[in-house]
């Protein structure tokens, strides 16, 4: 019986819920016991099963599941200076699924121009594109706030 497609198209764009095995290893190399290295290796092995996953069901257009990225924004403060100690409250309210909202967050104050210290997502894109023929998508989360706008 031929394999019946369905009537839809669906793509992913964004974030696919990470791994526990992930989440652990990033816990443990921010508290210094998992080097950076063990850290890109776990993460290459969940990215590689959530590429697998995706050409399985079908999806056209593969991510990463934007796993080597700690959340929507951190990777910005991550890679990038002028990011001062201080930090500033989030200027906007982020409504859950269930309604309510979430609590304030905290993020580092803009201090100085923002300087790259290395390519926002490059190397993400790079890593990607081997491990898999089909074709990619990669979205770079970028956010400027009221306050990091002044820096850029």
């Amino acid at each position: 019986m031929p394999e019946a497609k369905p009537p839809y198209r669906a793509e992913h764009v964004g974030s696919l819920p990470r791994p526990d095995r992930l989440m652990e290893a990033r816990a443990q190399q921010s508290a210094g016991t998992l080097s950076k290295a063990d850290l890109t290796r776990i993460e290459d092995e969940c990215i590689r099963n959530a590429v697998a996953m995706q050409e399985r069901v079908g999806i056209g257009a593969i991510t990463d599941g934007e796993y080597r990225k700690r959340g929507w924004r951190e990777f910005l403060y991550d890679k990038c200076d002028g990011f001062g100690p201080e930090t500033v409250e989030r200027a906007f309210p982020i409504r859950l699924y269930d309604g309510t909202t979430a609590p304030p967050i905290r993020e580092p104050k803009v201090t100085a121009k923002l300087k790259r210290r290395e390519p926002l997502s490059a190397d993400d894109f790079s890593a990607l594109k081997k491990m898999t023929t089909r074709p990619i998508r990669y979205r770079p989360c970028f956010r400027a706030s009221r306050t990091a706008s002044r820096g850029l």
